[in-house]
């Protein structure tokens, strides 16, 4: 028995000991509602981005309601994909026709802008130290700057030392722990 509504995983496993065979294994999704309220994991994407939320059910007496459901694929299904613009907190109603439940799951949305600093005008032959800067600084970045062949020191460092021999754009990527990743060029 179960106390909780919620997603349980239900294994039938049968025996028999007259067949060659001898036993066979059978997993399912159960879910069981209780006219209670659960939350799923949060889930993180970079902004532009989606990600599937929700969960894999196979049980057509179910139905599944999505709230808000501007930024879902479809808000009518049990794992819809989410591409939502600023961080959500999304509503499942299921209902099996009888009673229903609600399943909260959160998605973080992580935004930030890259900035390599102002185009700067030198003479040929300066060392000039470049300072990228970005908005969301409670994310730290790693920073790659290109072309290679510029750079003196500090090539995976927001302030990187460059000796310009001549006009030349530099580049700078950073990327973020979630995998989101900014380009700005100098």
């Amino acid at each position: 028995t179960y106390g909780a509504g919620g997603l349980y995983d239900v294994t039938l496993i049968v025996r028999d000991n007259n067949s060659c065979n001898k036993a066979d294994t059978v997993t399912k999704q159960l879910v069981l509602l209780n006219d209670s309220t659960l939350v799923l994991p949060s889930a993180t994407v970079c902004f532009g981005s989606s990600v599937q939320i929700g969960f894999v059910s196979s049980d057509t007496s179910l139905t599944f309601q999505w709230q808000p459901p501007a930024t879902l694929s479809n808000s009518s299904i049990a794992n819809p994909v989410a591409t939502p613009a600023d961080t959500t907190l999304y509503l499942l109603v299921v209902s099996n026709g009888i009673c229903s439940d609600s399943i909260y799951q959160q998605v973080n949305v992580v935004k930030d802008l890259l900035y390599a600093g102002p185009d700067t005008l030198v003479c040929a032959g300066s060392v000039v130290r470049l300072s990228a800067t970005h908005t969301n600084t409670a994310v730290p970045l790693q920073y790659n700057w290109s072309p290679d062949a510029l750079i003196l020191s500090g090539d995976t460092t927001a302030t990187p030392i460059v000796k310009i021999t001549q006009p030349a754009i530099l580049v700078v990527t950073a990327t973020n722990s979630f995998g989101c990743t900014y380009t700005d060029s100098v």
